[in-house]
């Protein structure tokens, strides 16, 4: 068997103790990034995309737009193409993949699925597609008080960690927490101004 989540682990061991043996089949990983370090590349592990990045906007006429249905068919021959070129080094399994992303295209606005296709010259070179985790995110920016502005990073992250909890308790969500410098957010005149919606509703 394959796939065997923790809870499934659990579950054959206590109904079949001492029957299965489990291993991590660590060549079918794949690497999750925190959204924050893509978006700047922080950090020695991703400085070489950071170059690799910097030198691909630096010598290409490029572009990034927002996947469209009329995007899809240039989409789906540039994937030809790319599995074409790369067919030799590409694990034969590759063409179930190539066979989800022919399907999810296919059902493209049923699945209610969102992307992006980056193309240089006129020509899409390549693309994103996937479902939005949430269209919404709660960001909470928490004033600190002077005797606590000089905490530790460890410190500081504690107590995000705890407000992000006290918020969740409370109002059954999950925010995103900075706790910002002392009188580093902006005071409006007049009457107070505590939630900013920058959502694009229309």
């Amino acid at each position: 068997m394959r796939g065997i989540t923790p809870a499934h682990r659990e579950h054959l061991e206590a109904e079949y103790p001492g029957r299965f043996t489990f291993e991590a089949e660590t060549d079918t990983w794949d690497y999750l990034y925190l959204a924050e370090k893509l978006a700047t590349y922080a950090g020695k592990a991703l400085h070489g995309k950071k170059n690799h990045c910097n030198r691909f906007e630096a010598e290409n006429d490029w572009e990034f737009k927002p996947l469209t249905y009329e995007l899809i068919p240039g989409c789906l021959d540039m994937l030809v193409v790319w599995n074409e070129e790369n067919a030799a080094r590409l694990d034969p399994s590759v063409v179930y993949e190539h066979d989800a992303v022919v399907r999810a295209f296919a059902a493209y606005e049923r699945l209610g699925l969102e992307g992006g296709a980056l193309r240089v010259g006129g020509k899409i070179v390549g693309f994103t597609i996937g479902e939005m985790c949430s269209s919404d995110t709660f960001d909470v920016l928490v004033e600190m008080p002077e005797d606590l502005f000089g905490d530790t990073v460890a410190a500081i992250s504690r107590r995000e960690k705890q407000i992000v909890s006290s918020l969740k308790s409370m109002l059954g969500i999950v925010a995103k927490v900075r706790l910002v410098e002392p009188k580093s957010i902006e005071r409006s005149e007049g009457k107070a101004v505590r939630v900013i919606d920058k959502r694009k509703l229309y």
